[in-house]
């Protein structure tokens, strides 16, 4: 376990939430396979009580119709691949596309819940909203990392995405094939207003360097 990065994060009050999300850089390349499982190692650590959250969205449902638990690659990154790979991370089904890993306290929790949109209502991300949630961006900017500006896109019905639907087959983790509908809300071809990020991460978050990457972390709430 890397004990530098966990006394910098501890510094930084990763630890003050109970459910933490962690999105990072897919294009990294000075991360090698230490530096991933150390990472993934350290947030285990600080999380053992608690619960951690991936992304390992995934876009075989759209390709090809297909979303298969434990096969699908995703294209979140090398720390969340190799983390939904962990013996104790389970990935969900609900929804194919905007899937996460989860380890910890409350991973039965997420996996029991049908999720019928990626981010609006009855989405996961608006129910991390409900919890003691903190976000870290590892060496990934506020618009890469973080999808929760999606939510609020989809419950207060911008003009520039619309519902599409999306039918196809879920393979889950025990290898049952399932029929699977959902919807999601994609862009439309309208323009898309821009958010000033850099307001809300100077406002709102923390940010900080360990060795050769930059950290920032926010709470949800």
């Amino acid at each position: 376990m890397n004990i530098g990065l966990k006394e910098i994060l501890i510094k930084n009050n990763i630890n003050d939430c109970d459910i933490l999300y962690v999105a990072s850089s897919g294009f990294a390349i000075y991360w090698d396979k230490k530096f991933v499982h150390n990472t993934i190692d350290t947030l285990i650590e600080l999380m053992k009580n608690k619960t951690l959250v991936m992304p390992s969205f995934s876009f075989d449902f759209c390709d090809n119709g297909i979303y298969d638990v434990n096969k699908s690659p995703t294209y979140c990154g090398i720390v969340s691949s190799n983390f939904m790979h962990r013996k104790d991370v389970k990935r969900t089904i609900h929804t194919p596309m905007h899937n996460v890993s989860i380890f910890g306290e409350k991973q039965f929790y997420f996996l029991s819940q049908v999720y019928e949109t990626s981010f609006g209502h009855n989405s996961f991300f608006e129910d991390l909203e409900k919890f003691n949630t903190g976000v870290l961006l590892i060496d990934c900017s506020f618009n890469d990392g973080v999808p929760f500006i999606h939510c609020l896109e989809e419950k207060n019905g911008c003009t520039y995405r619309d519902y599409k639907i999306f039918k196809g087959k879920v393979i889950d983790s025990e290898g049952k094939t399932i029929d699977y509908t959902f919807k999601r809300y994609v862009r439309n071809g309208s323009a898309i207003p821009e958010f000033k990020s850099e307001e809300f991460v100077d406002k709102y978050a923390v940010k900080f360097k360990y060795e050769h990457s930059y950290y920032i972390y926010f709470k949800l709430k």
